[in-house]
């Protein structure tokens, strides 16, 4: 039996349940052991921790055995289980012979697992004979071994160095003689660097194993080499019989028992080997080549790979520079390209180190993330949700901008060294007994995909309407080719292997690192307590997550594999079926056959402003006209513009969306992609409001069908945007809805709809901590369709309503007197509650604004003839109140706007018989160039709905007043 009974330290949470099951412990001792364990920190929720156990087929008395104090007794019942173990008997095999000290550093405590790695390499190369390995080869490889190993070590001997010394007193005529004495007396021989070990029993453990695959892979990678020797002289015209000149291990994460990417040379030749099947590299290949077949300008790099069931060998691409500037153009043009290959395939997860500039040409590598399934059925669908999901965004090789935005930037346009947000451990004073970690700035290094010209790194901002030039260009030869692509597709892909991502390797990493903690070093469980934290997971599914702590437990990346044409998932060589809804290349096929006109162009306008190339200024919009049918000029134009309108809408019908985007700015005078919500301004309703009234005199198929699925998400969806006490938002809105929809179609829906709302209002808490007196975003509007509606309908409920609103008002200062911000809007809200209740309370309240009205109105300029903040709003509420209205303070700026809130449509709202908006052939509104605003208050249906106004004055109410 082992004399060092510590070890023991180094079983797992099952393996002491295996030992201890049978033990008799009471079982009021048991539960305080779990409730300990279950009271430190953790991300695990009770519910996560029933699903652990459940998975492990565990009940909490059996796992509380795990946790029993250690005594003497109990440590020696856990010690055949260590002996037994091949881990441990890897362990001691490397204490068989004595290997004196060479230098006085820490890589001491690992020069017997270093020449262990070394002799078995050694006796490879006999095995492997017909491959020569040069000693260069063979020192490197064991250093290579030396950095991983003290990398996981590094915590728990600088943490021993001070133990040791402080405990012994270690004395010496300086710090780096105090260090040497420990170097000597702790790890100087076998027997003494064994104690070592015994003390931090997971690493010993943890290493034994890490040793074991590091044999295996370049046990593997040298067999593999051997067994496809001929067929890497054919395509590779290696040199043959081969000589290893350089083998770089660890080029890429470790998974499935320390496999990870191999960069080698074979003679002068870079290759690179990788410990999967990547026929799927092969298949993008064969796409590429289809693509230059129906586009003669494009020419793809296309990487050259020998790819057999178990490995993939493949060219090392190199980084090359350009030599000429039309090269970087070329460049930027095929990465366009690209861009838009990768968004029709829905690619995700290619970053920076996915693509190497060579020369004129960007590289893809690592490919098996091209076709992706949905891994995560949401229950969440909003509309930004749904269009970044399927856009140019998730394939990571543009900027990330707002919430796709990440700390350092890992797209494959950026690439620059960048400084890390969190300063980093460091190991210093390393030769001396002061050796501690210190954090330090640090940086990521430069990428090799940023082209270079002349030995300088191009910055691509230079040449963003190359790519975007060439990803519109390739988005429009790819929708004129739809139906031929997307079979294409089907045949490549095919039952090819992909990779799945469910979390950043980079969560992964930051947990290892916690485990190399010295507890974790010191008792195996502690490391299996920072990693059972992978449980908490709303993302992984459950069945896969026993796998993830699988890999970790031995310092391993998860990873997660799958079939194109399987619903299938893979992980540790176990397959876990039925774990996808539909398989990958179902959901790719799905992906792409949504993709149309419209749906191209968000990503278009999201790669735009990725790119920071958004413009918001007036763009002239023209109006097809489409409806000759139709006989009345003013219903005629409103047609076409209900019809343009359209255009802009990617509606889908089997899964009941409807999907559009503005470009708006934003607060930091950025110009933004911004998802409309259910709003009257900017959103949904007024969309909706529009279409209901053109509907009613111009019906169509198509209005109806926009009618429904808006109908649908106003009235039957939850609110997911910032509620407002509003006649433009949340109750407040599909108030307002209803009652117009209600008044022109007298549909008992809308008034049942209409009801309820009123019911929700009048039940709803008073928020005066976000409660704003203003028209937009305040109660004045809600007030005035509340009175509205009373006036109509003689509701009971809308009384009772509009006196809780109006005698919840506050009298806020505004800063001007514009109706949809200012006094104007608060007044004509509060006059319209005021003619209903009339009462002192509202009287009151209604001379208060009156009065602060009038002040503005003697003192300040009227700033142009806009209903927003100009003469139009504060006109209307003067002839309203009989206030004499200031003509002198006006300054007549005409709008060159066509909008409804500050523009010419507007502007008629008094001038119904006026023709100005049925004469213009086209229309100017603020957007980008790339597209055309739709609105009811800022688009193209606020134009359309005052076209309808002036056909019919009296059936289509004001919306800018409502009344």
């Amino acid at each position: 039996m082992i004399e060092e009974i510590t070890y023991s330290y180094a079983t797992t949470i099952s393996e002491r349940i295996q030992c201890w099951k049978d033990l008799k412990i009471d079982d009021e001792e048991d539960k305080q052991f779990l409730k300990k364990w279950q009271g430190r920190k953790s991300l695990l929720t009770p519910a996560d921790f029933n699903t652990m156990l459940k998975q492990y087929s565990y009940d909490e008395h059996l796992f509380s055995r795990a946790f029993l104090p250690f005594t003497e007794e109990r440590a020696k019942q856990l010690l055949p289980e260590i002996e037994k173990s091949q881990w441990f008997r890897m362990h001691q095999q490397l204490f068989t012979d004595e290997i004196p000290l060479k230098e006085l550093n820490l890589s001491a405590a690992l020069r017997f697992h270093l020449a262990f790695y070394e002799k078995h390499i050694r006796t490879l190369t006999e095995k492997y004979s017909e491959i020569h390995i040069t000693e260069e080869v063979i020192s490197d490889l064991v250093d290579q071994l030396r950095k991983e190993f003290f990398f996981i070590s590094q915590k728990t001997l600088a943490w021993d160095v001070h133990q040791m010394i402080e405990e012994y007193q270690l004395k010496g005529e300086s710090k780096e003689a105090e260090f040497v004495s420990y170097i000597k007396e702790f790890l100087g021989d076998k027997e003494r660097t064994f104690l070592f070990f015994a003390e931090y029993p997971t690493l010993a453990r943890l290493l034994a194993i890490r040793l074991t695959f590091a044999c295996e892979v370049i046990e593997t990678f040298l067999a593999s080499l051997s067994h496809s020797a001929e067929q890497l002289v054919e395509l590779f015209q290696v040199d043959s019989p081969f000589k290893l000149t350089e083998v770089l291990v660890g080029q890429g994460d470790s998974h499935e028992r320390g496999k990870t990417v191999i960069q080698f040379r074979l003679g002068d030749v870079p290759l690179v080997f990788k410990f999967k099947e990547l026929k799927i590299g092969e298949r993008f290949n064969e796409l590429l080549t289809y693509v230059e077949e129906i586009d003669k300008t494009a020419s793809f790099y296309k990487v050259q790979r020998l790819v057999q069931p178990d490995f993939t060998i493949e060219e090392k691409v190199s980084y090359k520079e350009c030599t000429k500037e039309n090269e970087v153009v070329e460049f930027y043009q095929q990465y366009g390209r690209l861009l838009a290959l990768t968004y029709w395939l829905g690619a995700t997860d290619l970053h920076m180190e996915n693509v190497i500039a060579h020369g004129n040409q960007p590289v893809l590598i690592d490919v098996e993330t091209l076709i992706r399934p949905e891994i995560l059925h949401t229950k969440k669908n909003t509309r930004q949700l749904r269009i970044e999901k399927n856009s140019v965004l998730v394939t990571g090789l543009i900027p990330q901008r707002k919430q796709w935005k990440r700390e350092v930037e890992l797209d494959a346009l950026s690439g620059t060294k960048q400084k890390l947000p969190q300063k980093v451990s460091r190991l210093k004073e390393e030769y001396s007994s002061e050796i501690a970690f210190h954090l330090e700035e640090a940086y990521m290094p430069a990428a090799k995909n940023i082209p270079a010209l002349n030995g300088i790194e191009v910055d691509y901002h230079k040449y963003r309407k190359v790519i975007l030039s060439a990803f519109k260009e390739m988005n429009t030869l790819l929708l004129k080719n739809k139906a031929v692509f997307i079979k294409k597709v089907k045949e490549l892909f095919s039952g090819v292997q992909i990779r799945l991502i469910y979390r950043d390797t980079q969560d992964y990493g930051n947990l290892l690192n916690f485990t190399l903690h010295t507890d974790c070093m010191s008792n195996y469980i502690e490391r299996e307590k920072v990693i059972e934290n992978v449980w908490a997971s709303k993302v992984v599914p459950k069945a896969l997550i026993s796998t993830e702590v699988e890999s970790l437990l031995v310092h391993d990346i998860p990873f997660f594999t799958a079939n194109t044409s399987s619903t299938s998932i893979y992980a540790n060589g176990q397959e876990f079926r039925q774990m996808l809804k539909y398989s990958p290349l179902q959901e790719t096929v799905a992906h792409m056959e949504q993709i149309t006109k419209t749906t191209s162009q968000f990503s278009y306008l999201l790669l735009k402003e990725s790119l920071e190339m958004l413009e918001y200024d007036l763009q002239k919009i023209e109006i097809p006209e489409k409806n000759s049918a139709v006989q009345e000029p003013l219903l005629k134009r409103a047609a076409d513009i209900g019809d343009k309108i359209i255009e802009q809408l990617a509606i889908d019908t089997k899964r009941q969306t409807i999907d559009w985007l503005s470009i708006l700015p934003a607060d930091d005078h950025d110009v933004v992609v911004s998802y409309p919500g259910k709003d009257l301004y900017e959103g949904g309703s007024g969309i909706y409001l529009f279409f209901v009234y053109l509907n009613h005199y111009v019906p169509k198929k198509m209005y109806q069908r926009v009618i429904d699925l808006l109908e649908k998400e106003i009235f039957d969806s939850e609110d997911t945007e910032e509620v407002y006490e509003s006649a433009f938002f949340s109750e407040g809105m599909r108030l307002t809805i209803a009652f117009y929809a209600y008044r022109l179609l007298g549909d008992e829906k809308y008034r049942q709809y209409l009801e309820d709302n009123l019911e929700v209002l009048l039940l709803n808490s008073n928020s005066q901590n976000n409660q704003q007196s203003e028209w937009i975003y305040g109660r004045s509007s809600l007030l005035a369709v509340v009175a509205a509606i009373y006036q109509a309908l003689k509701l009971p409920l809308a009384k009772q309503v509009l006196a809780k609103y109006m005698y919840s008002m506050t009298c806020q200062e505004m800063t001007d007197n514009g109706f949809a911000h200012g006094y104007a809007g608060v007044l004509y809200g509060v006059y319209q509650a005021s003619r209903v209740l009339q009462d002192k309370k509202a009287e009151t309240i209604l001379l208060w604004y009156k009065e602060k009205f009038t002040e503005k109105l003697a003192i300040e300029d009227i700033k142009n003839d806009s209903w927003c903040r100009g003469s139009l709003g504060i006109r209307h509420v003067c002839e309203m109140l009989q206030i004499d209205f200031p003509i002198e303070k006006m300054k007549r700026l005409p709008s060159q706007n066509d909008c409804l809130c500050h523009g010419a449509a507007g502007n008629v709202e008094d001038y119904t018989d006026n023709n100005l908006l049925l004469n213009k052939k086209s229309f100017n509104l603020k957007t980008d160039t790339e597209s055309y605003p739709i609105s009811l208050f800022g688009g193209l249906a606020g134009i359309g709905y005052q076209l309808l106004r002036i056909f019919n004055v009296y059936e289509v109410p004001s919306v800018l007043f409502i009344q």
